[in-house]
């Protein structure tokens, strides 16, 4: 999970959003067996790191969404379908102190442990 959010977040920071666009289309590889589950958890990781400095769910939305943009393609519908789609659930859920960790695993994205 650190890997992917390490690696996405190096994507934001050292690409313009134009050569990254580029690049994300250019990106032909198949998607790995279960790439849903580490992105869940990079989604929940950026809300808890937002809410963290009382960012407010359409700030988190936004970075969530610029993260997507520069995403390889095969994941960037998948991501922008996760945070529309869950976001404001992952939200409501760690304000209500529920841990941040298992959350992927109730949307059944992630296997239990």
């Amino acid at each position: 999970m650190k890997f992917v959010a390490v690696l996405l977040f190096c994507m934001v920071c050292s690409f313009s959003f134009a050569s990254a666009k580029k690049v994300a289309t250019e990106a032909t590889a198949p998607p790995p067996d279960n790439y849903l589950c580490p992105l869940c958890e990079l989604v929940v990781t950026y809300a808890e790191a937002y809410l963290s400095t009382n960012a407010t769910e359409q700030e988190i939305t936004n970075a969530l969404d610029r993260v997507c943009k520069v995403a390889p393609a095969f994941l960037a519908a998948q991501c922008v379908n996760l945070v529309a789609t869950y976001l404001p659930w992952i939200i409501t859920q760690i304000l209500d102190g529920e841990n941040g960790a298992k959350l992927c695993e109730q949307i059944t994205v992630c296997p239990s442990n």
